[in-house]
């Protein structure tokens, strides 16, 4: 019989959040190690723990690690573990960025945040377009002093659509990450709570006046 206490252990939580994220299914997992359904369902609400050789057989289902799916560690891959800023490309000045940022009070939140965006779809199109703006600032700011009077005017244009696409790639990012509300079924539903408030009070006049 599951509890709430083996239900949020590491174990079951990490292996009901890689059946989503996989975009799996307890039925194909338990096809995958040859047990019932209803066992695989044991191990995700945390009624039921595996054996080590089914637990291997889970980490190489999902291409994750044991320590991760145990808890011992937070990254999936045992190799993402052990990666180091020069790993990474990563200069001195934004490792130790990184480490200020981290060790700053509430520093965890931005930690998280950057973590986030990184794993949207869009992140390597949002550093993309950022070089863009980066570059064609610079080849301005190198040429400004000889360009003609007349293409100013155009150069600023384009610098001023290339900080806006900057923008806007990060919105759809936040999109991404944070779904706006379903704004028109909100107001269509509050519409009809109205009308129905409107409806009852008209019905209880009518029955206080007769």
């Amino acid at each position: 019989m599951p509890t709430q206490e083996n239900y949020t252990k590491p174990f079951p939580s990490r292996l009901r959040k890689l059946i989503e994220s996989r975009e799996t299914t307890i039925t194909a997992l338990a096809k995958e190690l040859k047990i019932s359904r209803q066992a695989v369902s044991q191990y995700a609400d945390g009624s039921a723990q595996p054996n080590i050789e089914k637990l291997v057989s889970i980490a190489r289902f999902f291409h994750v690690s044991t320590d991760y799916l145990v808890g011992l560690s937070n990254y999936e891959e045992k190799v993402s573990e052990g990666i180091t800023a020069q790993d990474m490309g990563l200069s001195e000045g934004f490792a130790r960025g990184l480490r200020t940022l981290h060790n700053t009070p509430g520093g965890e939140q931005y930690i998280y945040v950057l973590n986030e965006l990184a794993q949207c779809k869009n992140f390597s199109g949002l550093l993309e377009q950022i070089g863009r703006y980066m570059r064609k600032l610079d080849y301005i700011k190198s040429k400004i002093d000889h360009l003609p009077a007349g293409s100013l005017s155009s150069e600023e244009l384009n610098i001023r659509i290339e900080k806006f696409l900057v923008s806007d790639v990060l919105a759809d990012m936040l999109d991404e990450l944070c779904p706006p509300p379903d704004w028109k079924a909100g107001k269509e539903a509050a519409l009809s709570r109205s009308q129905k408030y409107k409806e009852a009070l008209e019905v209880s006049e009518n029955d206080s006046g007769k």
